[in-house]
């Protein structure tokens, strides 16, 4: 049953990488782009999690799983510079000086750091099988992820306000899903539910930066 569902989120970011190619080509974009590749990044996941029984336990499968937490590291951390853009197109006021600019954009890099630094460099996989799907996770355990607490601070602060400037509360809602999906493990059959939330999330996320191209015309 995994398996299907993890396709199924395959095939749905494989549609929503589709739908960013098109309005960036309408429009080249910073935020547009950092979603693009956060997007990529989360339909490889999806898509090595999908095959893994087909693939099979092994060497290959090991060494391509740490494309997964590689582009995990790399490119999640960027959604603070997403973050950052889509309150300052929508005038939010905090987000219009030069110094909320680079304290994202300094934010963005030292969480990336921190990320490689605890998380995917020494990193240790696993095999693991549950629920009819393999995949290769992280052995060790460094404490709370750090990059991703911030990161969803981040984002609230910037979902609120927009909020609260424009009556827009898409995002707001995805990053507070995003958030109770993290906090709560629920009591069903299935590994997928956190990756089901990270799609309500990108797909909030998309539907924010997509409004943000609409207030800019």
């Amino acid at each position: 049953m995994d398996t299907i569902l993890y396709l199924i989120f395959t095939l749905t970011y494989i549609l929503l990488f589709a739908i960013g190619i098109i309005l960036l080509r309408r429009k080249a974009s910073v935020p547009g782009m950092i979603l693009l590749l956060v997007t990529l990044g989360l339909m490889i996941d999806n898509a090595m999690i999908a095959s893994g029984t087909f693939i099979g336990e092994g060497q290959q499968l090991k060494s391509i799983s740490m494309i997964r937490f590689w582009a995990h590291a790399l490119f999640t951390p960027a959604l603070v510079l997403f973050g950052w853009y889509m309150a300052n197109g929508f005038g939010v006021k905090w987000a219009r000086s030069r110094f909320s600019y680079y304290f994202a954009l300094v934010l963005t890099l030292v969480l990336m750091m921190i990320e490689i630094v605890t998380e995917t460099l020494p990193l240790t996989l696993t095999p693991v099988y549950e629920y009819g799907v393999l995949r290769y996770s992280s052995g060790h355990s460094s404490g709370p992820p750090i990059m991703v607490l911030v990161l969803i601070v981040y984002l609230l602060a910037a979902g609120f306000s927009i909020w609260r400037k424009t009556q827009w509360p898409i995002m707001l809602i995805g990053v507070v899903v995003m958030l109770i999906g993290s906090a709560i493990s629920l009591p069903i059959p299935s590994s997928a539910s956190t990756n089901a939330f990270e799609l309500i999330f990108i797909l909030a996320l998309w539907n924010t930066y997509r409004k943000s191209l609409k207030a800019a015309d």
